[in-house]
């Protein structure tokens, strides 16, 4: 745990964050801050993520609460509560398994998996959300074997936080109880001790768990739709345009990797999501009487959300940005791949003096894994890297001084910058100040793109070429500089 908490530290840079979505997730909680919350209220800067308060929330409390800057709240919170999730797969793990060597298995390789802790460690709505999932899970699951209460509660409460902390996830959420109560449903249909097969389901699925499973999932999907039509932006949109274009795009393609190192990170979690796929299979075989209805969803899920990752990083849905909504999809499924493919060892360590080979092999899988995940942060983030922008490298955070270029305050009227990433900092930045408008610089078009100031790097990904920076030079005149960012004002 002290190891992974550390690792996210990386993904905390001195000035500013990584990536531009948390700056938007920041701009909201500004406007929310000062102007409180109203659901179906739109802003353009986060159209869709003004509707999902919770992050915001939190990070208001917590700022307030202890006096701390809101920025720095945003910077270090999301770690905080990222933490929790590997206990509670560590407990939903022992529970289903009955074995703290697979919770230590399943602990290790979540907590150090890429998507948790690029993704999960910054100031997303996202971040909370996955944290509402697998907490919903776990005292859903914990309801049913109790029969305690203080679950029951539990589970409703945290269902609820989840339709307010993100558009993607409480669907998925749906989708998994769903998925869960048909399963049931359909491998208990046959009369009860007719029989081998029908009483080894009915042991499965016992009756007693489906009728809290029905009342819990009518309400959820009940909530989750009346939220959904008071927002201004449904994500029922999304839904739609992912299911649009997963049936009607053909041949689609991958984004371009640029260098070998990619290739190798590609392929190689191709290779581990399909060796966690078959350990998975053969943990719930080697469950036998044990298995129960955890293990029954958990390799239905892990093979629908393996179809929408592998969906995604072919190009076959959503071309652009495939591979980072890959690995979206990811960490839904791999925390239940986890679990059943460190059963595998588990059964094979009975004897822990003579340990099956087998056994010896997937704690090696495992850790490997957890060695890939952690070759996959980018190099730049702890050190001296040179990014090879020519060879198509990207880097997905801003320099000092590109950092200090965005909050300047001089900018009104239309602002021109020539690196999108730079201009989704600036808008969120100054969301409060109506008189700036911000676009990003559009090569086609740039004749006829007017601007009152434009800003142009000196470093990094899509520059200006020769020619379009003597043109600016000749038309414009400088108004500062750092060295590295240059903002000229139209004469």
């Amino acid at each position: 745990m002290m190891f992974t908490s550390i690792t996210r530290t990386i993904f905390v840079p001195d000035v500013a964050f990584y990536g531009y979505d948390p700056y938007h997730e920041v701009a909201a909680t500004v406007v929310i801050s000062r102007n409180g919350w109203e659901p179906s209220a739109t802003y353009p800067i986060f159209a869709s993520g003004y509707g999902y308060p919770l992050i915001h929330f939190l990070a208001i409390i917590y700022s307030q609460t202890n006096g701390i800057e809101l920025f720095t709240t945003a910077k270090w919170l999301p770690i905080v509560f990222s933490i929790p999730v590997t206990l509670i797969l560590y407990q939903l793990s022992i529970k289903l398994v009955n074995s703290r060597r697979v919770g230590l298995l399943t602990a290790l390789a979540f907590s150090t998996l890429y998507q948790s802790q690029m993704f999960h460690s910054l100031f997303l709505r996202e971040s909370i959300a996955f944290v509402m999932f697998v907490t919903t899970i776990y005292v859903y699951y914990m309801a049913i074997y109790t029969r305690k209460k203080t679950y029951l509660y539990l589970a409703f409460v945290s269902s609820i936080a989840s339709v307010f902390s993100h558009h993607l996830t409480p669907f998925l959420l749906m989708v998994f109880f769903l998925s869960t109560y048909i399963l049931q449903k359909l491998t208990t249909r046959t009369q009860i001790g007719k029989n081998k097969l029908s009483k080894e389901l009915y042991r499965i699925f016992p009756v007693r768990s489906r009728a809290f499973s029905l009342i819990f999932i009518l309400f959820f999907i009940v909530f989750l739709f009346s939220y959904w039509t008071h927002l201004h932006y449904s994500p029922l949109e999304i839904i739609a345009t992912i299911l649009r274009e997963a049936y009607f795009v053909i041949g689609g393609q991958p984004a371009g990797i640029p260098l070998l190192r990619y290739w190798i990170m590609l392929w190689a979690e191709i290779a581990f999501a399909f060796i966690f796929g078959l350990l998975s299979v053969y943990g719930f075989c080697l469950r036998d009487n044990e298995r129960t209805s955890l293990d029954v969803t958990s390799i239905a899920w892990a093979f629908l959300m393996g179809l929408f990752a592998v969906g995604f990083s072919m190009g076959r849905i959503l071309p652009e940005g495939s591979f980072a909504m890959a690995r979206r999809f990811q960490a839904f499924s791999y925390p239940f791949l986890f679990m059943l493919s460190g059963y595998v060892a588990h059964k094979k360590f009975k004897k822990p003096k003579r340990p099956e080979m087998l056994g010896i092999i997937v704690i090696s899988i495992f850790i490997g894994f957890s060695i890939l995940q952690l070759y996959s942060i980018p190099p730049y983030l702890y050190s001296d890297y040179e990014i090879s922008y020519n060879q198509g490298e990207y880097r997905n955070i801003l320099l000092p001084q590109e950092y200090r270029a965005t909050i300047w305050s001089t900018p009104q009227g239309k602002v021109v910058i020539d690196w999108n990433v730079m201009a989704h900092v600036m808008r969120s930045a100054r969301v409060l100040t109506p008189s700036l408008e911000v676009e990003a610089y559009d090569r086609e078009n740039a004749k006829t793109q007017g601007y009152t100031y434009f800003i142009a790097r000196r470093v990094g990904p899509f520059l200006l070429t020769d020619a379009e920076l003597h043109f600016l030079t000749e038309c414009n005149n400088e108004v500062y500089n750092n060295g590295v960012v240059e903002i000229y004002r139209r004469r």
